[in-house]
């Protein structure tokens, strides 16, 4: 079993020469395996990734970005993961190319991530919103699989550095982040003891174990490269199958069951656990359990019995990892419908200065109701009921600056 989830290397793309840059990051994984070896160690996937397309100035049209894509996706092959961010959205930018950039991204590839930043600490862009939801609808009606939207996400407050896609981008020198793979083993530890706090103690001592031997992976590779070592993500990420789902981990915790009020406690005190029981320890990302809702076995259950709804999933974002994850909607989900959910997101990002993301898939079903995608990544469920109530047109809400200003 891989005690990793992931390595995910930024590097600063060369747009000129994007084979020069692929076999940079092929070396540096190259490296990194034959470490993992040394030290009896896997990781079930490594991943690149480039700074926002909005960061520095170029002369490429949107095609062209789609041509690049593809360019690094052959490169790659199936072993390493790419990420080309897009906008990171602001009062004074005007976005659209950068938005159709992403289309052409996504609609040109199978493998390549991408991500729109639509909220940060200066505010909340809603016209971003409304390019981001846009997008989504529109490559929904364009990808046959309706796998499109897997790979992209509407990111607010998150910072550079966190290894999970779809929300990760880099900035500066060349670094890595590592994410762990903790499901099945908390599982295991969220059974042992008869209190939550013994059981969540059982999860803190499993944790230290694994965060001891990757961290000293990545400091020796980052010696042996002199590419910096980021952090670490501890977020408590699901897998499909019974015995990799975060939520069962949190229910199993206090007996709460997901939909109910105590579950958000229970929620809090396992992401209280994982952000804070390893002092000085470098940190990045998201921190926290992610409630994915066609990753996770357990909760795709849930949803398809209706005992939890996209609002309670914005109550448990308050405290959660991630925020609204691989949500599927109706296939006709209008896009002023899906800027409420992005909206409502990164509303909640902002109030508590947290990050959070909405990847939201917009999904055809079968006779029995049932989303009909065919990947080993994910979870067949019924969609989740949106709110049907008119939509305020975006031009009601502008670039909003909050009062209280973020130190």
């Amino acid at each position: 079993m891989a005690q990793l989830r992931t390595v995910t290397l930024g590097m600063p793309l060369d747009i000129a020469n994007p084979a020069a840059t692929a076999g940079k990051v092929t070396a540096f994984f190259d490296g990194l395996e034959d470490l993992l070896y040394v030290m009896g160690l896997e990781a079930r996937c490594f991943r690149y990734v480039a700074p926002p397309l909005s960061d520095g100035p170029h002369e490429l049209a949107p095609e062209d970005f789609g041509r690049l894509a593809a360019e690094l996706e052959t490169a790659f092959g199936d072993r390493i993961w790419c990420c080309l961010p897009g906008p990171v959205c602001a009062q004074d930018n005007d976005h659209d190319d950068d938005f159709a950039a992403v289309e052409a991204i996504l609609t040109g590839t199978q493998h390549v991530f991408s991500n729109a930043q639509v909220g940060h600490r200066g505010g909340l862009d809603n016209h971003g919103i409304a390019l981001a939801a846009r997008t989504m609808a529109r490559l929904a009606e364009s990808d046959t699989h309706q796998q499109a939207n897997f790979r992209f996400a509407a990111i607010a407050n998150v910072e550079p550095g966190t290894p999970f896609f779809p929300a990760a981008y880099h900035r500066g020198e060349p670094g890595f982040s590592i994410a762990l793979e903790l499901a099945e083993d908390f599982n295991r530890c969220a059974e042992k003891g008869e209190t939550l706090a013994e059981r969540l103690d059982a999860c803190r001592q499993l944790l230290v174990q694994r965060v001891a031997l990757s961290r000293q992976l990545a400091e020796t590779y980052a010696w042996q490269t002199g590419i910096r070592f980021l952090g670490f993500d501890l977020s408590l990420a699901p897998f499909p199958g019974p015995d990799s789902s975060a939520v069962a981990v949190v229910e199993k915790l206090a007996g709460s069951r997901i939909g109910q009020l105590d579950f958000l406690f229970s929620l809090y005190a396992l992401n209280d656990m994982l952000q804070h029981s390893i002092e000085g320890l470098p940190m990045v990302g998201f921190n926290g359990t992610m409630l994915s809702v066609l990753e996770d076995t357990r909760l795709a259950e849930a949803a398809a019995d209706g005992e939890v709804s996209i609002k309670d999933l914005l109550l448990y974002a308050t405290v959660c990892g991630c925020g609204l994850d691989m949500i599927p909607v109706a296939r006709d989900a209008s896009a002023g419908q899906l800027a409420s959910l992005i909206r409502a997101i990164a509303t909640i990002a902002q109030k508590w200065r947290k990050p959070l993301l909405a990847r939201i898939l917009p999904s055809s079903v079968d006779a029995a109701g049932y989303t009909r995608y065919q990947h080993d990544f994910l979870v067949n469920t019924r969609v989740l009921p949106l709110d049907g109530t008119a939509q305020v047109p975006v031009e009601c809400f502008g670039f909003f600056h909050p009062l209280r200003r973020v130190a």
